[in-house]
């Protein structure tokens, strides 16, 4: 058996710019973070040439022939994707999936399933793949063959875990980990909340009016995501420094930029809970995803975080406790079955 796991992300500045759209004109540029919350796939052979699927998040089952995967269908099209573009066409296998964070939470979760897939089953055929060309075939999946209205950062933070600052143009993505001591990381993460406001189903809409806009050059659009770049940096230079101040600072302004992308990235309820968060002591924050709902992080001093939960648990938000993870996708080996 082999029981595979790739990280959500936390997206500090820059998201949006890591759109072909933007970045094969202008260079896009994001600063990302992975967090111990994991999507898991374990696979086991099975000897009657059958492939069974299981989501325990959507809670369904997809059965099929080896070698002859069905079209891609919710909720198993990155998997049954995967499938194809991987070429499996060896014996049966089982499938189950499962994520600690619920779909559409704006964490990055679809990008994390692909990773995942995309390492497990190159695994289990016995080819390596790099980090880059873990996350160059989740893109694929997603962006390319689906059609997602999706950008890269998810796929790298998955592959390559840690913090890091992304540089995206037409040709290559760079990734330059941002390197900080132990004391550095342990005030990070005791200055970062993140809360649940609730799933949103409205990203890709959000994303698909986002590249429209870009592609059309709207220009409070393209000044927002290049600003968004510009904070990117910033952003990337204060969390080496640890200036928790400025971090708050910097997601503050990065969530004024991110709301000029469209009309669709707030609404009413975010921003009362924002507004909620900041006069409760929060520093400052941004929606984790493209916007509408999903999670909230915020940097807030330690004193003031029990303030800011108390706040916000009255709108029906849920703090989310988690720590930074360095590793990024991964894939071990526990003993293979062949049981139907």
């Amino acid at each position: 058996m082999l029981i595979g796991r790739a990280p959500v992300r936390i997206s500090f500045s820059g998201g949006g710019t890591d759109l072909s759209s933007y970045y094969e004109k202008f260079e896009g540029r994001v600063v990302s973070a992975t967090i111990d919350r994991y999507f898991y796939v374990h696979v086991d052979g099975r000897i009657d040439g059958m492939v069974q699927m299981t989501s325990s998040d959507y809670r369904s089952n997809l059965v099929f022939q080896s070698g002859n995967p069905p079209l891609a269908r919710p909720p198993f099209e990155i998997a049954l994707t995967t499938l194809r573009l991987l070429s499996m066409n060896g014996g049966g296998l089982n499938m189950f999936m499962g994520s600690q964070v619920p779909p559409g939470s704006g964490l990055g979760s679809s990008g994390a399933v692909a990773v995942n897939l995309v390492n497990v089953l190159a695994s289990l055929s016995g080819k390596f793949l790099s980090k880059h060309e873990i996350a160059e075939k989740a893109y694929e999946v997603g962006h390319d063959l689906l059609g997602l209205p999706i950008g890269k950062q998810d796929e790298y933070a998955a592959a390559f875990g840690g913090i890091n600052e992304f540089t995206f143009t037409r040709n290559k993505v760079e990734v330059r980990p941002v390197k900080i001591d132990s004391d550095v990381l342990e005030r990070l993460e005791r200055n970062l909340m993140l809360f649940y406001l609730g799933q949103t189903r409205e990203s890709s809409e959000i994303l698909k009016d986002q590249d429209s806009r870009t592609r059309e050059g709207n220009p409070s659009t393209l000044e927002a995501l290049h600003r968004s770049k510009e904070l990117a940096t910033k952003t990337r230079k204060a969390i080496e420094k640890g200036d928790v101040e400025e971090l708050g600072r910097l997601l503050h302004l990065s969530w004024e930029e991110k709301k000029k992308y469209t009309d669709r990235v707030t609404n009413p309820r975010v921003e009362s809970i924002y507004r909620a968060a900041i006069s409760s002591g929060a520093l400052g924050g941004k929606l984790t995803g493209a916007g509408g709902g999903g999670h909230l992080l915020l940097c807030c001093s330690e004193g003031r975080q029990r303030n800011v939960e108390e706040k916000l648990s009255s709108f029906g938000a849920r703090r989310v406790l988690f720590r930074l993870e360095p590793e990024g996708a991964s894939v071990r080996e526990v003993g293979f079955g062949a049981n139907c």
